[in-house]
């Protein structure tokens, strides 16, 4: 069968934190671990599903040698997105980003929050 991927996958495992709004109006916050990442979104495992449709923020932090500064010496790049949960189940939870995402140095909307 042959893969109908618009974007390449990575299988990736990075650190990341979700914000999850539910069809309910509830918000979660998950801190997760990518199993593969691409333009179009990501997939991980989560030991529960989560509902279809739900809409999610997401800062996906990466670290790099070459980033690094007296400022930032973790050579932190952030990537900020948005986007829903697109399937869930048991194997693990895919999220399709939405075209609105950023990349900085500062971790932002979900820094503080547990």
């Amino acid at each position: 069968m042959a893969d109908k991927r618009k974007y390449e996958r990575f299988e990736l495992k990075i650190p990341s934190r979700i914000e999850i709004s539910t069809q309910k109006g509830e918000v979660e916050i998950l801190d997760i671990e990518t199993n593969s990442l691409s333009a179009g979104g990501i997939f991980f495992k989560c030991g529960k599903t989560l509902p279809e449709g739900s809409q999610i923020k997401m800062e996906i932090a990466l670290h790099f040698e070459e980033l690094k500064t007296p400022a930032d010496p973790d050579g932190t790049m952030v990537i900020t997105a948005s986007g829903h949960v697109l399937r869930s189940g048991h194997e693990g939870v895919a999220i399709c980003f939405n075209e609105d995402f950023d990349i900085s140095t500062t971790l932002n909307i979900l820094r503080d929050k547990k």
